[in-house]
This record gives structure tokens, C-alpha cells and sequence, in this order.
């Protein structure tokens, strides 16, 4: 269940299907996951972090930098015909905080222009736009750079799974 703050925030979830046992799905995850590393280091796995049982907290590995790289969360279990994993696609907890303080600011500029026109009608109009744009600029900008790796990260996990949606 999403908590209050992170209605605000990209978040993603679903289902895939595998055909892979729970075991050989877990076994291709783990093969495409490594422990963290440095950022420019080259190497052939997609995913940094590690799997915790049929439990894994990954992140994919880029070659450039992006804040909203989703913090990807997956849940193996046995299906009749294969497996089925859960996939929960977040922020991570840095990128969180940024997020909230780039939209808390025109938030309160916000609040405080409709205060200040309720008081004495007719100021700030120009404030109003200003911090709306500020504030819809940044949601933007968080939304998009969330979504464009959430959906390479989902393109490459259907893959390794070789599942379907």
C-alpha cells in the first residue's frame, strides 16, 4: 500500500507469467543481477543489488546517471504452468526525499499566494503561475525519468524471464 506522500510520486506494479519453474526463474534473475559496483565498470549483467530467496531488490545497471532510476522489487511464486512475478517499481529512497523538496517548495508558494489573495484579493496572480509551472515542471521531470527506465527495466525482465504480461 502506497503511504500518503508517494500518491505524489512515480510508482509502478504488475504481474508477469513465466513458463520457468520458480527455481529457474529465481536462477535467471540471479544470473543477470550482481552485488552493487562502480557506475562506469563494464560488465554483462543488467541488474545490481541482490536476491534475497524467491525475493529480489534490484536496480538496473546504466552507463550514464539518472536519480529516478527505479528501485525494482519482485516476488517469485509457483504457478500451475510456470511462475508468476510480482513486480513493484519505486523510487529509491534518496531519489524520494529529492522529490518531495523539489515539490514541497512551489507547494508552499503555492499556499501562500492563495492566502495572500484571500486576504487582500487580487495579489499574486503572477506567483500563482510561477509556482504552478515550477511545481508541474518538476513532477515532470521526475515522472519521465522514472518512466523511460521502468520501461526498458520492464522490457529487459519479460526477457530474462522470457514471460509474458
Amino acid at each position: 500500500m502506497a503511504r500518503t506522500y508517494q500518491l505524489l510520486l512515480p510508482y509502478r506494479r504488475f504481474e508477469l507469467r513465466s513458463g520457468l519453474s520458480n527455481v529457474e526463474a529465481a536462477r535467471a534473475l540471479a544470473n543477470s543481477v550482481e552485488r552493487g559496483r562502480f557506475r562506469f565498470q563494464r560488465g554483462s549483467v543488467r541488474f545490481q543489488q541482490g536476491p534475497r530467496g524467491s525475493t529480489f531488490a534490484i536496480q538496473r545497471v546504466i552507463r550514464y546517471r539518472n536519480t529516478f532510476l527505479p528501485r525494482i522489487d519482485l516476488h517469485i511464486r509457483e504457478d500451475g504452468l510456470g511462475c508468476s512475478v510480482s513486480v513493484t517499481m519505486g523510487l529509491p529512497r534518496p531519489a524520494q526525499i529529492f522529490a518531495m523538496a523539489w515539490l514541497m517548495v512551489p507547494s508552499a508558494m503555492l499556499a501562500v499566494s492563495f492566502a495572500g489573495m484571500l486576504r487582500h484579493g487580487g495579489i499574486g496572480a503572477a506567483y500563482i503561475v510561477f509556482a504552478g509551472l515550477l511545481f508541474a515542471s518538476g513532477w515532470r521531470m521526475i515522472v519521465a525519468g522514472f518512466s523511460f527506465e521502468a520501461i526498458k527495466a520492464e522490457r529487459i525482465l519479460v526477457k530474462v524471464l522470457r514471460a509474458d504480461r
